[in-house]
């Protein structure tokens, strides 16, 4: 997660950076979804290089990166390795960007023995790629820090992906696991207002109906807030997830009433 003290992205293409496990069970993680958009052959193509050695080169010009997994430029790895004679396809004095057939069967031998970035199926078919690197944000819980640096990654990486060939222009930045907390931090601020306005007026109308006083409606949806607000805060100390803090409202609210 943390290489070099800073966080780890890496940049994904064929898989979707999609959550469809269970929001209201953390060990339910859910399910792989490929891209069908992604087409590994565009890997291969001339202008698929090019994208991809310009993608390097433009990534290392950024504030927040540190090194390539690695400590090298990939794509510049396997240009070496292709024309240093180590593998029998593209040649000493063969000239980048390589051929779309001789690419694809010098990245195949080349993976045996270096680490490619390519993705395989259990059926060993290509089903994605990616491109790792380091960079200079620590973790941490203040939001301000995290949220500036993850707007820079993601600015940048949707600049980058709009000057891709077709089949590449879906790819994403992600973090494995640092930025669990800055999810959190952001699902609650969505949140809030939603579940709070709904707490409020569901509490609110019980108890005028029940009541029939204007006045200690009023005092115990106040209270209520204040049971809400100090949910809040104690759910973000303890770091659970943003949708039991949807649940809680509910229980706040309707445990008042009663």
């Amino acid at each position: 997660m943390f290489k070099d003290g800073g966080l780890r992205v890496e940049l994904i293409w064929g898989i979707k950076p999609t959550d469809n496990g269970n929001h209201l069970n953390p060990d339910e993680k859910g399910t792989l979804e490929f891209d069908e958009s992604f087409h590994f052959a565009d890997l291969f193509t001339p202008a698929g290089q090019t994208f991809l050695r310009s993608l390097c080169k433009s990534v290392e010009k950024q504030s927040f990166f540190v090194a390539f997994s690695g400590h090298r430029n990939p794509i510049e790895t396997f240009i070496d390795a292709c024309t240093a004679g180590q593998t029998p396809c593209c040649g000493v004095n063969a000239s980048f960007p390589f051929p779309a057939d001789v690419t694809e069967n010098c990245v195949k031998l080349t993976s045996r023995v270096e680490t490619t970035g390519l993705l395989f199926d259990f059926q060993g078919k290509i089903k994605g790629f990616r491109i790792g690197f380091n960079t200079n944000q620590a973790f941490s819980t203040k939001f301000t820090a995290m949220d500036g640096f993850w707007k820079k990654v993601s600015s940048w990486t949707d600049a980058e992906m709009a000057k891709a060939p077709l089949g590449l222009q879906n790819g994403w930045a992600g973090c494995e696991r640092g930025l669990d907390f800055y999810a959190l931090q952001i699902g609650l601020s969505d949140g809030t207002y939603s579940s709070l306005g709904i707490s409020v007026a569901v509490s609110f109308t019980v108890m005028l109906l029940t009541t029939l006083n204007i006045f200690i409606s009023i005092y115990a949806i106040i209270t209520i807030i204040g049971i809400i607000a100090i949910t809040i805060g104690s759910l973000v100390c303890s770091r659970l997830a943003a949708e039991y803090f949807r649940v809680y409202c509910d229980v706040c609210g309707c445990g008042v009433v009663h």
